[in-house]
């Protein structure tokens, strides 16, 4: 499925403002990375460390079932991420 895997790597890239998804050549692991510009100081702040983390994490959130579809459900990534993009409305 390694393909279909590429191919939704590139869709959900398409989508995202910071940081994008890869397949690392070696091992085939999917994988996110992200990259800050460091001040004058060279020095990362804490905000932007914390600022890092939590668009990581969201964006792993945000794609993680449309990876699973990929890979364990047998649909096609843009059904796969047609089907996790949903957003709820309203309140629980």
């Amino acid at each position: 499925k390694r393909g279909a895997a590429f191919e939704l790597v590139s869709l959900a890239n398409e989508q995202m403002w910071l940081g994008h998804f890869e397949i690392w050549s070696d091992g085939g692991v999917l994988l996110y990375r992200n990259g800050t510009v460091l001040g004058d100081d060279g020095m990362l702040s804490l905000s932007q460390a914390h600022t890092l983390v939590e668009v990581a994490v969201d964006e792993c959130d945000r794609f993680y079932t449309a990876f699973q579809f990929v890979l364990w459900g047998d649909k096609s990534p843009r059904d796969a991420l047609e089907a996790a993009m949903v957003d709820a409305i309203g309140e629980a």
